[in-house]
């Protein structure tokens, strides 16, 4: 890194030195016209051959150099872009991590309280306390009703995933349904932040952008469905978006959050590292992506 910011420094050198020089060559040239004694000597003596080849080598230095030193910009930004766009890719898998971590949290705290109650009503059983157990039992049973109203698969961080999305879509009046069949080996094939990152990315993106809808005549909506057919993984989701928002791969969102593009980007190295393909298609005022994942149907 040093040598390649002497090198730069020497380039810059050399092109300053050469436009210098050019001036001077030009009042050096006018000096000797006023002057035709010099003039003629100077011609006479064959050094003008010896100064317009030095000068057609300080054109060719400096030339050189002004192009080493627009090489020097293109790569110093092209590497600063990378650099950029790997730090908001780290801080979308901290953000999504972080996601992860509360998520197992949510799962761990309604295990415990449904233990918990179940653990009571086993007691109560035990003392032949029926009433008050099926009571209990009757409570417990509410409860779950009206806190966890949708069971979308077996995999329980998926599914509380799943549920944490629809609650935020359900507040914004997003009509959202889900239709999950997940393979028997789901749980080993793929990790809890592959789950997490894989389908809270495509989630999330399909809630901002039905948030970007202007239409008032129809409501929004958000339809995933997941499939498996021999050792393939399916997904494929559907959501509204503005028409008028062309889709560029980049962003579909508005400018003040910029994880969108770098969301899609996790999408596409997850298949990717699965041997998988994807596909995005902006149909206008619905856009659909298509994502297959190949997987081992045994556990390792």
């Amino acid at each position: 890194m040093k040598q390649h910011r002497n090198l730069y420094r020497i380039e810059k050198f050399i092109v300053f030195l050469c436009i210098f020089t050019f001036p001077l060559h030009g009042i050096i040239t006018n000096y000797m016209r006023h002057n035709p004694a010099l003039w003629n000597h100077f011609f006479r003596s064959g050094y003008h051959i010896f100064f317009y080849d030095l000068m057609s080598f300080a054109m060719i230095f400096a030339f050189g150099s002004f192009m080493g030193i627009v090489f020097h910009i293109c790569n110093s930004a092209r590497k600063s872009a990378d650099l950029k766009n790997t730090e908001i890719t780290h801080h979308t898998m901290l953000k999504q991590q972080e996601e992860l971590k509360n998520l197992k949290s949510t799962i761990l705290k309604k295990q415990y309280y449904i233990d918990h109650y179940l653990h009571i009503a086993e007691q109560l059983g035990n003392e032949q306390r029926y009433e008050e157990m099926s009571s209990l039992i009757s409570s417990l049973s509410s409860h779950v009703k009206r806190n966890y109203p949708d069971t979308f698969c077996k995999n329980a961080l998926l599914n509380t995933l799943l549920q944490e999305k629809k609650a935020i879509a359900d507040r914004l009046e997003i009509n959202c349904q889900f239709r999950i069949l997940l393979p028997e080996s789901f749980d080993c094939v793929f990790s809890d932040i592959t789950i997490t990152s894989l389908f809270s990315n495509l989630l999330d993106n399909a809630i901002e952008a039905c948030e970007l809808c202007n239409s008032e005549e129809k409501k929004p909506f958000i339809s995933l469905t997941t499939n498996f057919k021999a050792n393939v993984f399916m997904i494929h989701m559907q959501n509204s978006k503005n028409p008028e928002e062309i889709f560029t791969h980049q962003t579909n969102k508005t400018q003040n959050s910029a994880l969108h593009g770098h969301g899609l980007s996790i999408i596409e190295e997850i298949v990717t590292q699965y041997h998988g393909t994807y596909k995005w298609v902006d149909e206008g005022a619905c856009f659909s992506c298509h994502l297959m994942l190949q997987f081992s149907e045994e556990c390792h």
